[in-house]
């Protein structure tokens, strides 16, 4: 009896413990919750999508567009600022023009006007984000690159080729341009001008003539330390050089000596013995995926294995690693030549992975988690979030008793978009983090139609528009629409950016992704959703640091813009503050009169007021004995920040055009001359 008795309170002791191990399990996963919840909620971070009425524009054209501000956790419309600035910058990422945007529950609106005199011919970045936005990684900034055209009938149209021969720390550069009439007529025996330059400085310098087909041969020499990205053929014509236009060609290598290839094993790392999800991603000179097939070798030379991208040069494979080894890869060639070796990640010899089998039509994700030796038998304790659009939607706490371990999460938890989950020790450190796409097939279904067949000149044109959820039920909404016509403008569905490719995807991945819409399909293929789990491998990104999240939040050194005030501060001539000074703002668009008194600091405020276009201002302060005299006012004004230039590379439009291009040049510059 003594001995049951013993054994009894024993296993009783055990199972409280079990319970009391348990119930501070649990606390710890709902504090995690809790604070990546606060945190979301505290920083209330925004996406903002700007739609323009036509994806290029002509010199006097007009740029329409309608603004919409998100909530990034919820996608409904931000709360948090209702002021928004939107700005144009030039091809040296210089701000041509910048507009202040009111905001209404989310939505904006204005246009830009492209003079001539103002916005020349040449490449543009349309930048929109708010001030609040601005205490975030810059991936949250809308940006698009658009160009402004000046098609005449006496523009020329440039087709350009070339071929690339590496020599001792230079570049052998044949080069051939085509060049045409703008009615698709080759330009014959007519004398250029040559240039070639990188920015300032020009490399190559020379006179030649097309040949009776409009053709230009030119070789040149370009050192080893010349920016490509930055290089380009400038062409005009020997006669009457002072009127005549100047043509930039951009130079362009795929050298397929410099592809960069990278490998990023999922989860992050390469643990020898245990099976890992490798992605890779080869780039060419262009910043464009390059299309290769790879080999994988040991140390001893021997292929391990052999893998070719499936999409945009984004690929995957499953490798074991084994401990000592290092691993490179080769590109093979058409010509059954290889590449230099690129090395794949160092491989640790103790470590945890994280693999997601995300299919396509399966209504859960299987998360599996398998590490090394030692840390199996280390029985650890360990954490699993996901996380969707900042907000925790998932937390759950496991022990590696001695084996790997299968989770399977139901993807209702979850919101369309990119899941981030992570995997943290028991000390809320991170070790292995994988982002996946969860597709709800909630998106809204539109469907507009005309009240006609055929209109007459001048004709008025009904439109009906009709929006309805998954289910179709109506929905209430706010949209907007551009009407352009096809002669004109002709969209690329693959290349272009919606609101669905940024709120769901750019927004949350790094770097620039090659064709947005190919991802968003009418109907999803198994093959797309395969690309796209790569797309994710290879560009996703974190949005805030696991580190700081128990720290307390720090102050943000950029406020929300509530609504457009207009501060400063009075002084005198020792610049002191001064204070129960009166101000007096006039304005003459729109009319109104409004006054207040300085603080002890001397600071004064106008809230409230409507930011219109073109609105100008005068301020008038006064001492406290009525007079102007020995008092001026210092200015709080808005400090624009400086965003990084964009990467990519905008072609000319008249380089390399197509046959529908052509057709659209033809009537813009039929129009041109009715302007």
């Amino acid at each position: 009896m003594k001995t049951f008795l013993l054994f009894f309170c024993f296993l009783l002791g055990l199972l409280q413990s079990a319970e009391t191990c348990a119930q501070k399990e649990n606390e710890n996963i709902h504090h995690i919750i809790n604070k990546v919840t606060e945190r979301t909620d505290s920083f209330a971070t925004e996406k903002i999508y700007v739609q323009t009425d036509k994806p290029y524009y002509a010199a006097k054209d007009t740029m329409w567009f309608s603004m919409y501000l998100f909530n990034a956790s919820r996608l409904s419309a931000s709360s948090k600022s209702s002021i928004a600035y939107i700005e144009i910058a030039d091809e040296e990422n210089k701000v041509k023009r910048r507009m202040m945007v009111s905001l209404y529950f989310g939505l904006g609106w204005g246009n830009f006007v492209f003079k001539e005199s103002e916005f020349p011919q040449g490449n543009y970045t349309v930048r929109a984000y708010t001030n609040w936005m601005r205490n975030f990684d810059e991936n949250y900034i809308f940006t698009k690159q658009f160009y402004i055209s000046s098609p005449g009938e006496k523009d020329l149209l440039i087709n350009t080729s070339l071929d690339a021969k590496p020599d001792v720390g230079e570049t052998i550069v044949a080069m051939n341009l085509q060049v045409k009439k703008i009615n698709q007529q080759p330009l014959s025996n007519s004398d250029f001008q040559l240039k070639i330059t990188d920015g300032n400085r020009i490399w190559f310098r020379d006179k030649a003539k097309t040949s009776s087909n409009g053709s230009l041969d030119f070789n040149f020499t370009i050192p080893g330390k010349v920016n490509a990205d930055k290089l380009f053929v400038t062409l005009q014509s020997a006669n009457n050089m002072d009127e005549s236009p100047v043509y930039k060609v951009p130079v362009i290598f795929n050298r397929r000596e410099n592809i960069d290839l990278q490998f990023m094993p999922e989860g992050g790392y390469l643990v020898a013995g245990v099976p890992t999800h490798v992605a890779f991603k080869a780039l060419g000179e262009d910043g464009n995926g390059a299309s290769v097939s790879i080999s994988v070798y040991n140390r001893k030379g021997d292929e391990v294995l052999a893998s070719q991208s499936a999409h945009l040069g984004m690929g995957s494979f499953n490798l074991q690693s084994k401990s000592g080894e290092n691993y490179i890869a080769k590109i093979k060639f058409a010509d059954g030549t290889q590449s230099k070796e690129y090395a794949l990640p160092a491989i640790k010899s103790s470590g945890i992975v994280l693999n997601i089998e995300n299919k396509k039509d399966s209504d859960s994700l299987e998360i599996n988690i398998s590490a090394s030796a030692d840390v199996l038998a280390a029985k650890a304790f360990y954490y699993l979030m996901g996380e969707s659009r900042g907000l925790a939607c998932y937390g759950a706490g496991l022990t590696l008793d001695g084996s790997s371990k299968m989770v399977r999460i139901s993807k209702t938890a979850f919101a369309t978009g990119i899941a981030h989950f992570t995997l943290l020790n028991e000390n809320r450190q991170p070790l292995n983090e994988r982002l996946v796409y969860i597709n709800r097939d909630d998106h809204l279904r539109v469907n507009v139609n005309a009240d006609k067949m055929d209109y007459g000149t001048r004709d008025s044109v009904g439109i009906t528009m009709a929006v309805t959820d998954k289910n179709g039920l109506p929905v209430q909404g706010s949209f907007s629409v551009s009407v352009t016509e096809d002669a004109q403008v002709k969209i690329d569905s693959l290349k272009r950016k919606s609101i669905r490719s940024v709120l769901f995807l750019s927004s949350d991945l790094k770097g620039h992704i090659e064709d947005p819409g190919y991802y968003f399909p009418s109907v999803m293929t198994n093959d797309i959703w395969q690309h796209l789990d790569n797309l994710l491998l290879t560009q996703g990104w974190v949005n805030y640091d696991w580190a700081t999240l128990f720290q307390p939040l720090k102050k943000m050194d950029f406020p929300a813009d509530t609504n457009f005030s207009i501060k400063g501060k009075v002084t005198n001539i020792l610049n002191k503050p001064v204070e129960y000074s009166s101000v007096v703002l006039l304005s003459k668009t729109p009319m109104f009169v409004k006054t207040t008194i300085t603080n002890a600091a001397g600071v004064f405020d106008f809230p409230g007021i409507y930011p219109s276009d073109s609105a100008s201002y005068f301020l008038q302060s006064r001492n406290k004995n009525g007079k102007s005299f020995n008092v001026g006012i210092v200015m709080d004004e808005f400090q624009p920040p400086v965003f990084s230039a964009p990467k990519e590379r905008v072609i000319p439009w008249y380089v390399n055009v197509d046959s529908n291009k052509i057709k659209s040049l033809h009537t813009l510059a039929t129009y041109r001359e009715n302007w």
